[in-house]
């Protein structure tokens, strides 16, 4: 809501991080959850990304979906862009570190053999698909664990059920699970 939201600003990518990282180890820990992986659409994608080059030996794997992989890029990109206010403003000196505490694209030296599922639309018009497949490659060119999964016609939101099938497919191939003893649609 508006006061997560607000509670952000000059913090993306620390403050989340922090109280995610928190919450995520305190419940794994009350149910006894040794193997954590995080899943996450758009702010949750980034998240989920960014848990994963924090906290690398917390979580086995990450399946970001349609999330900011680069905030830099995207800022500059998107000049009026809602998220300019959670760094003051568009890229320059005054908050330039700002913008690298949130980096994930900076941090990937930090991964090892976390298994790591992009999901995108092609068609996305809140956060470009260019972000995942830069940081696929990115990933890939680096030899870590990297899939790359393309929808087409799918926008920031998925709402085809061939690609919601396909998502639940991939997430159980992250967790190591068979789509058939788990899924139905």
């Amino acid at each position: 809501g508006r006061n997560f939201a607000e509670s952000l600003r000059l913090h993306v990518g620390v403050k989340d991080v922090a109280d995610s990282s928190r919450a995520i180890s305190l419940f794994a820990k009350a149910h006894g959850f040794k193997n954590v992986y995080l899943v996450g659409n758009s702010y949750g994608g980034y998240l989920a990304a960014k848990l994963l080059v924090e906290k690398p030996s917390q979580f086995k794997g990450a399946l970001p979906i349609a999330g900011v992989w680069d905030w830099n890029w995207l800022t500059d990109e998107l000049q009026t862009s809602i998220f300019n206010v959670q760094f003051g403003g568009l890229v320059s000196d005054k908050n330039q570190k700002i913008y690298d505490a949130a980096s994930i694209v900076d941090h990937f030296d930090r991964l090892g053999t976390q298994k790591i599922i992009i999901a995108h639309g092609d068609s996305d018009t809140d956060i470009p698909y260019i972000q995942s497949k830069a940081a696929y490659d990115m990933l890939r060119y680096l030899g870590l664990n990297a899939t790359l999964l393309t929808f087409n016609n799918e926008d920031h939101i998925f709402v085809k059920k061939d690609s919601l099938i396909t998502l639940c497919q991939n997430l159980l191939l992250l967790v190591g699970e068979s789509f058939t003893n788990h899924c139905a649609l």
